[in-house]
C-alpha cells in the first residue's frame, strides 16, 4: 500500500474528511455548467478566463455573461452578468419550495435580492424578444 493511501486514510479516519479535487476544479464545473445550460436554451455565453470577468471586459466578480442575440444591446435584458458559486449543500432557506422566485431582504435594507431557478431564468430570458 502506498504511503499516500495511508494519509488519505488516516485524514479520513481522524478528520472525517476525504481529499477532493480543487476548489478551483469545482467552481470551473459549474461555471461551464451554467454556460452550457443558457447555451441549451439558444442564448450566447461567454464564460471568463480565471473566473475573473476583467478577462472579457467586466467587473472582477462576473463568471459568465449570457446574451440574447434577439434583442438589441441596448436592451436593459440583453446582457445578464453572472457569477457562479458553488457549495457542498445550500442552506434550507435558499430552498424555492413551489414557488418560481424567491426574494431576500435584509433589515433596514431597501435592495430585494431574487433567487430563481437557473433553468426557469434561461427559459425566460430566451424567450424575450
Amino acid at each position: 500500500m502506498s504511503i499516500w493511501k495511508n494519509r488519505r486514510r488516516w485524514w479520513k479516519r481522524h478528520w472525517g474528511l476525504t481529499i477532493l479535487k480543487s476548489p478551483k476544479q469545482k467552481g470551473y464545473r459549474h461555471e461551464v455548467e451554467c454556460k452550457d445550460i443558457a447555451e441549451r436554451h439558444g442564448l450566447e455565453s461567454v464564460r471568463a478566463f480565471g473566473s475573473d470577468g476583467r478577462a472579457i471586459g467586466e467587473e472582477s466578480d462576473v463568471d459568465v455573461v449570457i446574451t440574447n442575440p434577439k434583442l438589441d444591446k441596448n436592451d436593459k435584458f440583453a446582457k445578464v452578468k453572472i457569477q457562479c458559486k458553488s457549495r457542498k449543500t445550500i442552506p434550507k432557506y435558499f430552498d424555492l419550495g413551489n414557488a418560481d422566485v424567491k426574494t431576500m431582504r435584509g433589515n433596514n435594507i431597501k435592495n430585494f435580492k431574487c433567487i430563481v431557478d437557473y433553468d426557469w431564468l434561461m427559459e425566460c430570458l430566451s424567450r424575450v424578444h
